[in-house]
């Protein structure tokens, strides 16, 4: 019942090695993270995922949707959310376990500007703008929409 109707600003974090054991109802109410890097992106990728989250935790929507220009292609979007998730995946790794994680100062900027709770919501930002671009939509009006959701996440 709590899972279900957390208090305001109540985060649980639950850890688990085997995630097709969980209920389908706890599943539904979280934001996994895959703690493993099986699928880590390219140099160039996983540099220009960083470049936009940090211009995403900027107040200026207008650079954000300049840093998405040219990720003109679906293929493209695609590689960007994914490479922007396992970036999302380091800051809240480094947010809660900063022992585990190798230093490396951008990640440890955003960690130092970014809560908790809007790291979750970016990540849950960046999954809808990743459902959005598998549906094939315009891209210009999924880049637009992006973002305006990862501002509301983050200055909700």
């Amino acid at each position: 019942k709590t899972i279900e109707e957390p208090p305001k600003d109540v985060y649980f974090i639950l850890c688990c090695n085997s995630k097709e054991k969980l209920l389908e109802t706890v599943i539904s109410r979280c934001t996994s993270f895959a703690f493993n890097d099986d699928e880590l992106p390219n140099d160039e990728l996983y540099l220009q995922a960083l470049d936009v989250i940090e211009v995403a935790i900027l107040p200026d929507e207008l650079t954000l949707l300049q840093k998405l220009l040219p990720f003109n292609s679906y293929d493209s979007l695609k590689r960007l959310c994914d490479a922007m998730l396992f970036v999302l995946q380091k800051v809240y790794t480094m947010r809660i376990l900063p022992d585990r994680c190798e230093p490396d100062e951008r990640i440890q900027q955003i960690v130092r500007k970014v809560s908790l709770p809007s790291i979750i919501r970016m990540t849950d930002a960046v999954r809808q703008f990743a459902i959005r671009v598998n549906a094939n939509g315009n891209i210009a009006l999924i880049c637009t929409v992006f973002c305006a959701d990862i501002k509301r996440a983050l200055f909700k």
